[in-house]
């Protein structure tokens, strides 16, 4: 649920409401890489009170470690963090590293709902700069198709 406290112009101050925990907007989510952390996850929540982070679900499903602790005891015990935990689905990696992942948009879906995701996301197709706009539309329906699928 996202409530609107405050308007201004086109910005607007609200609450972010997602399984009983709140976070007030615009909100940076910090990004956990689950296999780096550079800064304690209990420091990123106590000292700088952080209430929400997000973390790459492709990242955890392709660490076998990782993953099986996920799917056993969930991605905030995983993390070790109360708050709300936004998970990407590997698009990033599809932009960055220019190259498919292995699984389909379902199975990542599938897999950030198992691991009890508070925000999950779809396997959308990341559009690069450069590319035209016969490419850019086709990436798109391609993306709205996938969030159909769900």
């Amino acid at each position: 649920m996202f409530e609107i406290k405050y308007r201004d112009i086109a910005g607007r101050v609200g609450i972010l409401e997602v399984n009983g925990k709140k976070v007030e907007t615009p909100f940076i989510f910090p990004v956990i890489n689950p296999n780096r952390i550079i800064i304690p996850i209990s420091d990123i929540r106590n000292e700088f009170r952080v209430k929400a982070i997000m973390t790459n679900a492709y990242i955890i499903y392709k660490n076998k470690d990782l993953r099986i602790k996920a799917l056993n005891e969930g991605i905030h015990k995983l993390l070790d963090f109360d708050g709300i935990i936004e998970t990407d689905s590997g698009s990033y990696q599809i932009l960055h590293y220019k190259k498919e992942i292995e699984l389909s948009n379902r199975e990542i879906v599938e897999f950030q709902i198992n691991i009890g995701s508070d925000i999950i996301n779809v396997l959308d197709i990341p559009t690069d700069i450069d590319v035209d706009y016969e490419s850019a539309k086709r990436d798109l329906i391609e993306t709205i198709n996938r969030i159909k699928e769900g």
